[in-house]
């Protein structure tokens, strides 16, 4: 069944994760990812599909190509839900070629064939997340597919196209096809060059064992809100209030309202054939549009002031559906796990040691910074370097370019700085090099107005 008005609701990876796992929308603008503001809940996080999965006997697991700390994921996971987590330092299959996220789709699709293996031998029901990381900049793909195609995203897109046939006919092969739903979507798009939306656009294939009754192309308005909802109609098991969506197994009478973030532009269907879509400064235009994917759409008018507002409104009442403030919300993004080093570092983003991404900072806010660093290896020392970046630029904190670690003397530091005015998509990049492996057993994060006093008294004491 291929639906295609099928909405994406913004960009990056976590964002996507979150909105068709936890079946609400992520920020509609450049905020603090709600899968990082999840980890301050308790609650909201066991109405996400995994965990709703798991309190009905499924066992539950999540695999990527890619290192599980970058956003944070190797602790938003297992905390909606999944019962094992796992990243790069899975695989044992060698590469068919260098890539510096992780996996090459094919090495990638040939793990998880074999982890599907493991899972059939298991007496319970299992669900099963893949995140393939090839078609991410810079689009590595072997040789001969670069000489077929005129772009490198092309050629990494057809590299992925095939082993994803080859992932599928070895599904069939072992026969999982006939009693388990497969679900093959996009986390973000963006764009396909002079295709209209196309930053918005994603797809949605599902192949059901029940596939003579599905229609071959689902009508209507759909998107990654509805995937959670879906999957429980489809196993009939209850639906949580906390959840909002629609079934892609279901048929309505009615149009619906859904949203999306995507290139600075904030987009809004009414479901009754207008799409408005507005700019950061309010400018809206509204267009006669069937779906919110349509082919073609007509312009047919243009407006700012209060009609504009309430566009913007409805985003910010999504946007606070975790949490009503930034501010002091005390994130941890340290852990005892244990590290390895490169002997270089490669890439800022690909060789981040911690989760810490795109926060937001509002105006007149101060961060606190808290981090302990330790070289795990007695023989060996750790050379360590922390970045920022706002909007993927760098922003100077005024902090060493370079710091020593020990196992003796592990990097104790505590600073903070102001924000004057507001900060989105601000990061953390804590790099490592060395031949040994590190300790990263604390990097805590607080936003709060200055003056304030409750920060929690353990960062108060920590020394720079």
């Amino acid at each position: 069944m291929n639906t295609p008005d099928y909405v994406l609701h913004s960009h990056q990876t976590i964002r996507g994760l979150y909105a068709m796992l936890c079946g609400d929308y992520d920020k509609l603008d450049n905020g603090t990812p709600k899968g990082v503001e999840m980890l301050t809940q308790s609650e909201r996080n066991q109405a996400c599909l995994p965990a709703q999965l798991q309190q009905n006997g499924f066992a539950t697991h999540y695999l990527q190509g890619a290192g599980l700390r970058f956003m944070a994921k190797d602790k938003i996971m297992p905390h909606i839900g999944f019962d094992a987590t796992h990243g790069l330092e899975w695989f044992t299959n060698s590469n068919y070629l260098e890539f510096p996220w992780g996996k090459d789709d094919k090495a990638f699709f040939e793990g998880a064939l074999e982890y599907v293996g493991q899972l059939k031998k298991q007496k319970k029901p299992w669900m099963l997340t893949l995140l393939t990381v090839g078609t991410h900049q810079p689009y590595s793909a072997p040789e001969d597919y670069l000489e077929r195609y005129d772009t490198p995203k092309q050629a990494a897109v057809g590299y992925l196209d095939d082993a994803l046939g080859q992932f599928l006919n070895g599904l069939e092969r072992q026969g999982v096809l006939k009693d388990t739903l497969v679900v093959i979507t996009s986390d973000e798009s963006h764009g396909i060059d002079g295709v209209r939306l196309a930053s918005s656009w994603g797809f949605n294939l599902m192949l059901a064992p029940e596939q003579d009754q599905l229609p071959k192309v689902k009508s209507g308005i759909y998107g990654h809100v509805d995937l959670s909802a879906s999957i429980l109609d489809y196993f009939a098991l209850p639906f949580p209030p906390a959840l909002s969506g629609r079934s892609l197994f279901r048929d309505y009478e009615t149009g619906r309202e859904i949203m999306s973030f995507t290139n600075d532009k904030l987009r809004y269907h009414n479901g009754q054939g207008t799409l408005t879509e507005c700019d950061f400064q309010q400018r809206c235009r509204n267009y006669a549009s069937p779906g919110f994917i349509a082919e073609h759409a007509t312009l047919t008018g243009q407006y700012g002031g209060k009609r504009a507002r309430q566009i913007a409104a409805r985003a910010t009442a999504l946007d606070h559906s975790l949490l009503r403030t930034p501010l002091n919300q005390h994130y941890q993004f340290g852990s005892s796990a244990i590290i390895p080093l490169q002997t270089a570092i490669k890439d800022d983003w690909a060789d981040n040691l911690i989760g810490a991404q795109y926060l937001e900072m509002p105006k007149g806010s101060l961060t606190r910074v808290r981090l302990t660093v330790r070289s795990v290896d007695p023989q060996q020392d750790a050379y360590i370097l922390l970045k920022a970046k706002e909007r993927e630029q760098d922003v100077p904190l005024g902090l060493p370019a370079e710091m020593i670690v020990t196992a003796d003397q592990p990097l104790e530091m505590h600073f903070s700085f102001d924000n004057p005015q507001p900060r989105k998509a601000f990061s953390f990049h804590l790099l490592g090099y060395g031949l040994g492996a590190v300790e990263v057993s604390d990097f805590s994060v607080i936003t709060e107005l200055p003056g304030q006093d409750d920060l929690p008294t353990n960062i108060d004491k920590a020394e720079g």
